[in-house]
């Protein structure tokens, strides 16, 4: 059998609970992963830099070897501190895709790192207040 050499795990709804903690099990569970070798990271919708700049806050900073962000968009290796992007939409992609939904109710959100531009607001990019500045009136 093929030895296990990494676990990944998502952050809301699966390793923190419903205070947007990392429990102390979970904490003495990836420490004991650290312990046997074998790599931890998260992967997340989230930015790479926010959850980086929230380790030190769940205790397990040590413990992490990488994060996978922005729904795979990004990776940053803790080692280095190196983070890696995908390819970006071109500005003419992303207005082709708005116009093509001109007049439907949709709202769209673009987040780059800790700012996220949206054509307005909803529940949600009202919740995104407290973790980003929001700036409107995207076209």
């Amino acid at each position: 059998m093929k030895e296990i050499q990494w676990i990944v795990s998502d952050l809301d709804g699966t390793l923190l609970n419903n205070q947007k903690q990392v429990s102390q099990k979970n904490q003495k569970a990836i420490q004991w992963l650290f312990e046997q070798g074998i790599d931890f990271g998260i992967v997340s919708g989230r930015p790479v830099k926010t959850i980086y700049e929230t380790l030190d806050f769940w205790q397990i900073k040590p413990y992490v070897r990488f994060i996978i962000g922005m729904n795979g968009a990004a990776f940053m290796d803790i080692s280095t501190h190196e983070i890696t992007y995908a390819p970006s939409l071109s500005l003419y992609v992303i207005q082709k895709i708005m116009n093509h939904f001109k007049g439907w109710d949709v709202c769209f959100q673009i987040l780059d790192e800790k700012i996220r531009y949206t054509n307005r607001s909803t529940n949600s990019s009202i919740q995104y207040k407290l973790f980003y500045t929001i700036h409107y009136k995207m076209s």
